[in-house]
C-alpha cells in the first residue's frame, strides 16, 4: 500500500497515517495475535473531521456492511464496561467500536480486556466462572479533549489524530473525491475483500480533501 492510498485524511504525522494502515489491516492478522489490537481516533479540531467515517471505512474493508452493527456506545461505568466487554467475547464479536467516546479511559477492565486472550467473568451468586475468547479489535474514536489515558493504557492503544485545521470541516468544498464512485465500491466489496478491491477502496475517495 502506498501513499495515495490513504492521502485526504487530515493526518496530524506520519506515524498517525502508518497507525491508520495497520488499523485496515488488524482484521485479516488478528488470528495471528494473541491479545486485542486496539485503537484510538482522535480529531484535535471540530466535530465533522472524519475520525468516525475514517475507522468505519477502514473497517468496511474486512466487514463490509456488517460493521454498522459493531458501533456502540462506551459505558460511563466500570461495572457497565465489564459486562459489555464480556458479552462482546461471548458472542465471539469480532470488533468492539466504541463512537464518540468522552470519558477518562484509566479503566482496569478494558486495560485487562486488552491484554488477555481470553475473557473471563464469574457468575452471580455463584463459585462459577465462564470464558470465552477474546478475538476483537478495539476501535475508540473521540475528541481529543474529551478522552483521557494515563500511561498504562496508552501504551496499549495505536493512536491516529486527525486535524482538519478549518473551525467547519463538513463545509469544505470538495470534502470527498469520487462521489460516484464511492457507492459503487461499497457495493462491489464484501467481508475479507481481496487485494485489488482494497486498493480500489482507497482510491475511490474515502477520504478528505
Amino acid at each position: 500500500m502506498g501513499d495515495d492510498q490513504v492521502l485526504g485524511w487530515p493526518f496530524v504525522s506520519e506515524a498517525d497515517q502508518a497507525n491508520a494502515l495497520a488499523m485496515a489491516m488488524t482484521p485479516f492478522l488478528r488470528p495471528t495475535i494473541e491479545t486485542a489490537p486496539a485503537f484510538l481516533l482522535m480529531r484535535q479540531s471540530a466535530a465533522g473531521t472524519g475520525t468516525t467515517l475514517l475507522a468505519t471505512s477502514l473497517m468496511k474493508i474486512a466487514f463490509g456492511q456488517d460493521v454498522e452493527r459493531f458501533i456502540g456506545t462506551m459505558p460511563h461505568d466500570e461495572g457497565q464496561l465489564e459486562k459489555t466487554l464480556f458479552s462482546y467475547a461471548r458472542h465471539g464479536s469480532p470488533l468492539i467500536f466504541f463512537d464518540n467516546v468522552r470519558r477518562n479511559l484509566n479503566s482496569k477492565a478494558l486495560e485487562s480486556f486488552m491484554t488477555s486472550k481470553d475473557k473471563t467473568q464469574r457468575a452471580f451468586f455463584t463459585q462459577s466462572i465462564s470464558g470465552y475468547p477474546n478475538v476483537a479489535t478495539v476501535v475508540i474514536t473521540g475528541n481529543k479533549g474529551d478522552i483521557t489515558a494515563n500511561t498504562d493504557m496508552k501504551r496499549r492503544v495505536c493512536p491516529i489524530t486527525l486535524d482538519a485545521r478549518v473551525e467547519e470541516p463538513w463545509l469544505k468544498a470538495g470534502n470527498f473525491r469520487h462521489d460516484a464512485a464511492k457507492g459503487d465500491a461499497i457495493a462491489q466489496m464484501g467481508p475479507r475483500s481481496s487485494n485489488g478491491a482494497y486498493k480500489r477502496y482507497f482510491i475511490y475517495g474515502f477520504g478528505l480533501e
